[in-house]
C-alpha cells in the first residue's frame, strides 16, 4: 500500500476554522484594550484637571476679599487690591478669566469629560465659595456622582488683613 503524505480537505478547513476563530478573538481583545486604555486616559485626565481646578478656585477664593455668584454656573471673586478672577462653566469645561492688578487678563481652561456638571454657590457668615462637580456616568437612570466638593473661606490670605493682624506669613 502507497503512503500519501499530505492533510485531507477537511484537516485544512478544520484548522484554517481554528486560526480563524484565534485571530478573530485576539482582534477584538486588543481592540477591547485599546478602548479601556482610551478611557482610563480620559478619566485620568479629568482627575488632574479637577485637582488643578480645584487647587486654582481655592486660592483664587482665599485672597478674595469679596464673591459673587454670577449665575449656577458662574463666579466671580474680587481681592481688595482689584485683582478680579470670574470662572464659568461651558461647553464642557470651566474657564477662568484672572485679571491682575495691571489689567493684564489671562484665560485659563480646565476641560472635563463628557456628563460633567459644575455649579457655583456662596454661603454667607463667613463669607465662602462653593464649588459643586458632578459627574454622570453612562448608563440610564443612574444616580450623578459627586466627583468634587470645594469650599474655600473668602479673605483668608487676603494681603490687607494679613498686614492688618500683623502676620508675616500666610497660613
Amino acid at each position: 500500500m502507497i503512503k500519501h503524505k499530505g492533510s485531507t480537505l477537511i484537516e485544512v478547513m478544520l484548522s484554517t476554522m481554528a486560526g480563524s476563530l484565534i485571530m478573530v478573538l485576539a482582534i477584538k481583545l486588543v481592540h477591547q484594550t485599546f478602548q479601556l486604555s482610551s478611557q482610563t486616559t480620559a478619566r485620568t485626565n479629568h482627575n488632574h484637571s479637577l485637582n488643578r481646578l480645584a487647587r486654582q478656585f481655592r486660592d483664587d477664593i482665599h485672597h478674595a476679599s469679596s464673591i459673587q455668584v454670577v449665575s449656577d454656573v458662574g463666579m466671580s471673586a474680587e481681592s481688595s487690591n482689584g485683582i478680579r478672577t470670574i470662572y464659568k462653566f461651558a461647553d464642557g469645561r470651566v474657564e477662568r478669566e484672572h485679571t491682575d492688578i495691571f489689567n493684564v487678563v489671562s484665560h485659563e481652561q480646565y476641560p472635563l469629560i463628557a456628563d460633567t456638571n459644575v455649579r457655583f454657590s456662596k454661603q454667607s457668615n463667613p463669607e465662602r465659595g462653593l464649588m459643586l462637580v458632578e459627574y454622570q456616568s453612562g448608563f440610564a437612570g443612574s444616580v450623578p456622582r459627586l466627583n468634587l466638593n470645594v469650599s474655600a473661606v473668602a479673605g483668608r490670605w487676603d494681603e490687607k488683613n494679613d498686614t492688618e493682624k500683623g502676620a508675616t506669613n500666610k497660613p
